[in-house]
C-alpha cells in the first residue's frame, strides 16, 4: 500500500507542479479514485484523464520471493507465515507502476507505465508558466488521520479523494506472485531545479530530468528586459529585476497581463550578491518604478553598485530590511509620501547616500540610523528639489556653502579632476572613486582642498597620481589598496593625513614631502599631539616610503 500511496503522491505532485497560462494549456480541478482502483484527474477543459490501477509491481507479498518460502526468497510455499516483508503489497494482475516520463515536442507531458502503455496528460509547458485562465492547481497534498489524502488547490478549495491507506496486510503468509518486485518503480521525489527543469526520483534511486517546466512563476517570456513576474493571492503581480541586471535602465511596468504590479522584491538575493563580484555583470545605473508598487520588499534593489539614485513612489507604503543595501555608489533617494515603515537595514552600507528628499510624513534626520539608516550618512535631509547637479560624468552637491565632488561615472583612464564646482574650489568626498578599475592616472587640481576617506580605494588600476597644491587634507584609506602607485608627492599645504591612507600600496616606493617638518603620529584623529617624526627621515623619499609601510596604521599631523 505504500507504494501505491506514493504513486499517487507523485503523480499529483508532478502534476501540481505544471501551472501554466496559456490558452491551450489546462489544469487540474478535481482527482478521485473510481470504483476500480483507477486514479481519474478532472482537467480545467472537462476532460478526465485515468491514469489506471495505482498499484506499483513492487509491492507484493514480498521483496523478490518465489512460491514464497519464508516471504522472501522462498520455494514451494514453506514457512510462508514469515512473509512480514510483504507489508502494505496487494496482488493484483493488473498493477502498474511509472518507469519513465518525458515532454514531447508539443509540451505535452507523456507517462509509461510498466505494461508499455501510455498516458498523455495534456499540454503542461506555457508561454511564461503561470496559470491557465480557468485552470487551478494543486498547492498541497496530505493524508488526513482517517487515512485520506486530501488536495488543496490554488484557489485554497479542497478535495478529499478518499482513503488511500489500508490495514497493514502482511499478505505474506503464503508468498504467492511475488516475483518480479523489483522491476516497477515508484516516483519517491519532484523539484524544480535552478533552470527550470523538472527532475524526478524514483524508487530505485535513480533519476529523470524531464525538461524544462515552470512552476507558476516566473514568467518572463513577453517583455524584452528580462523581468521575472510572480502572481501573488491577491490577483496581483511580485516582479524580480531577473536578467534586467544587464541592463543599465529598467522600466518597472504597472501592470502585467492586466494585473497591477505592486511588489518588488528579489528571489534569488545570494544569487546577486555573487555577481557584484563577478566581472561587473550588474549594470543597472536607474531604475524606474510606477504608481501602482506598494511593497520594496526583502533586497529588492540590493547590491546595485552602479545604483546612483532612485525615487520611491508615492503608492510605496513599507520598505523592507535590505530592500536597498549594499548601493556603494547610490547618492540620492527620493521617500514617497505614502511611505509610513522602513525596516532595520533597509539601507545598511550605502555610504555614499549623502541626499535623502524626504516626501514622506518620517521624522528623518541625519546622520541618524532610524528607519533603516537612510540618513545614516546624508548631509542633507530636504523635501525640495535634488541639490545634485552632473557634468561630464561628475556628480557634485552644493550645500551650506560647501562643494563635494561625490562620484565619476564615466570611463576615461586617465582622469583629470574638474577645476571648479559653481566656479568655486571644492572636496573630493568620502569613496568618490571607490572600486574604480579604470582609473590608470589621476590629475587632482589646485582647487580641490581636501582628499575624503576612501577616495580612491580599491582603485588598482592607479598607476600614477598628481596631488594639487590646495589640497590641505589626505582622509584615511584615501589610496587605500592602489597597489599599482609606485611615488607620490604630499604638498606643502596637507597638514594630515589619516591611517591606512597607504596601505597596500605594495609599489609605493616613493614619498616625497613638500615640507618634512613639524610632523607628528597618533592613534587617534582627535589627537592635538603626539610622537615627533624627525625631518631627516622624511626628507628622504625611501624613506618616507618605508615609515608609511611600517605606520600606516597611525594620523599623521603637522603643526
Amino acid at each position: 500500500m505504500k507504494r501505491k500511496l506514493t504513486l499517487i503522491i507523485g503523480i499529483i505532485l508532478i502534476l501540481s507542479t505544471m501551472l501554466i497560462s496559456c490558452n491551450e494549456a489546462v489544469g487540474i480541478i478535481g482527482a478521485s479514485i473510481n470504483d476500480a482502483g483507477e486514479l481519474v484527474l478532472e482537467m480545467s477543459n472537462g476532460s478526465t484523464q485515468n491514469l489506471g490501477v495505482v498499484k506499483g509491481k513492487d509491492g507484493i507479498n514480498g521483496k523478490d520471493g518465489v512460491n514464497g518460502v519464508n516471504g522472501v526468497d522462498g520455494e514451494k510455499g514453506e514457512k510462508g507465515d514469515k512473509g512480514e516483508n510483504g507489508r502494505d503489497g496487494a496482488v493484483s494482475d493488473n498493477a502498474i507502476g511509472i518507469i519513465d516520463a518525458e515532454l514531447n515536442a508539443d509540451g505535452e507531458l507523456i507517462f509509461t507505465f510498466t505494461d508499455s502503455s501510455t498516458v498523455n496528460v495534456g499540454k503542461v509547458t506555457g508561454e511564461d508558466g503561470t496559470n491557465g485562465t480557468n485552470g487551478k492547481g494543486i498547492t498541497n497534498v496530505e493524508i488526513s488521520a482517517d487515512g485520506e489524502l486530501i488536495l488543496t488547490f490554488s484557489d485554497s478549495s479542497t478535495k478529499n479523494v478518499g482513503k488511500v491507506t489500508g490495514e497493514d496486510g502482511t499478505n505474506g503468509t503464503n508468498g504467492t506472485n511475488g516475483t518480479n518486485g523489483t522491476d516497477g518503480k515508484s516516483i519517491t521525489n519532484t523539484e524544480i531545479n535552478t533552470k527550470g527543469e523538472l527532475i524526478l526520483t524514483f524508487s530505485d534511486g535513480s533519476t529523470k530530468n524531464v525538461g524544462k517546466v515552470t512552476d507558476g512563476g516566473p514568467a518572463v517570456d513577453d517583455n524584452p528586459q528580462g523581468l521575472e513576474f510572480y502572481p501573488q493571492s491577491d490577483g496581483t503581480y511580485a516582479v524580480d529585476l531577473g536578467r534586467s541586471i544587464l541592463l543599465e535602465e529598467v522600466e518597472i511596468p504597472a501592470e502585467y497581463k492586466g494585473k497591477p504590479v505592486t511588489m518588488i522584491f528579489c528571489a534569488n538575493y545570494e544569487g546577486r550578491e555573487d555577481l557584484t563580484d563577478e566581472n561587473n555583470l550588474i549594470k543597472i545605473k536607474k531604475v524606474n518604478l510606477p504608481n501602482s508598487i506598494k511593497t520594496i520588499g526583502q533586497y529588492a534593489l540590493a547590491c546595485l553598485p552602479n545604483l546612483t539614485s532612485i525615487t520611491i513612489p508615492d503608492s510605496v507604503t513599507h520598505i523592507s530590511t535590505g530592500a536597498i543595501s549594499y548601493c556603494v555608489s547610490l547618492t540620492s533617494i527620493t521617500i514617497g509620501s505614502g511611505v509610513r515603515s522602513i525596516d532595520e537595514w533597509a539601507f545598511e552600507d550605502c555610504d555614499k547616500l549623502v541626499e535623502v528628499i524626504n516626501k514622506s510624513e518620517l521624522s528623518i534626520t541625519k546622520g541618524s540610523d532610524e528607519h533603516g539608516g537612510v540618513a545614516a550618512s546624508a548631509l542633507v535631509v530636504h523635501s525640495g528639489e535634488s541639490k545634485i547637479t552632473n557634468k561630464d560624468g561628475f556628480s557634485f552637491i552644493s550645500f551650506g556653502g560647501e562643494n563635494l565632488l561625490l562620484s565619476y561615472s564615466g570611463t576615461d583612464q586617465t582622469l583629470v579632476l574638474p577645476t571648479d564646482c559653481n566656479g568655486q574650489s571644492y572636496k573630493i568626498h568620502t569613496s568618490a572613486f571607490y572600486g574604480n578599475d579604470k582609473i590608470t592616472s589621476a590629475i587632482i587640481p589646485d582647487t580641490v582642498t581636501a582628499i575624503g576617506a576612501g577616495a580612491f580605494d580599491g582603485c588598482a588600476r592607479l598607476r600614477s597620481i598628481t596631488i594639487g597644491s590646495g589640497v590641505t587634507s589626505i582622509g584615511s584609506y584615501a589610496f587605500y589598496y592602489c597597489s599599482g602607485i609606485t611615488s607620490i608627492t604630499i604638498p606643502e599645504k596637507v597638514t594630515s593625513i589619516g591611517s591606512y591612507a597607504f596601505e597596500y600600496c605594495t609599489s609605493l616606493t616613493s614619498v616625497d614631502f613638500i615640507n618634512p617638518s613639524g610632523w607628528w603620529y597618533a592613534y587617534s584623529s582627535d589627537a592635538t599631539s603626539g610622537t615627533s617624526i624627525s625631518e631627516a627621515e622624511l626628507s628622504n623619499t625611501s624613506t618616507a616610503a618605508s615609515w608609511f609601510a611600517q605606520y600606516y596604521y597611525y594620523y599623521l599631523k603637522r603643526t
